[in-house]
């Protein structure tokens, strides 16, 4: 996961899918996944519940378009 992160850090990555995951919480300590997610122009979750990535709470304006299937 270490590599992924280096290039979503390094703007290489434009488009990322996470399907049934939470990568924040399954990430090894010393990656810093949620700041590499916010280089990452357009995300698509997959999950069968809400996470951090694709749901807010009510009144947060969305930061960027962000598409999530649940």
């Amino acid at each position: 996961m270490g590599a992924v992160v280096d290039e979503m850090n390094a703007g290489k990555i434009s488009t990322l899918v996470i399907i049934d995951s939470n990568p924040v919480f399954t990430a090894l300590g010393g990656i810093d996944f949620t700041a590499a997610l916010q280089r990452v122009p357009f995300t698509l979750t997959l999950t069968p519940t809400p996470t951090r990535f694709n749901s807010r709470r009510p009144g947060t304006p969305a930061r960027r378009t962000r598409y999530a299937f649940t």
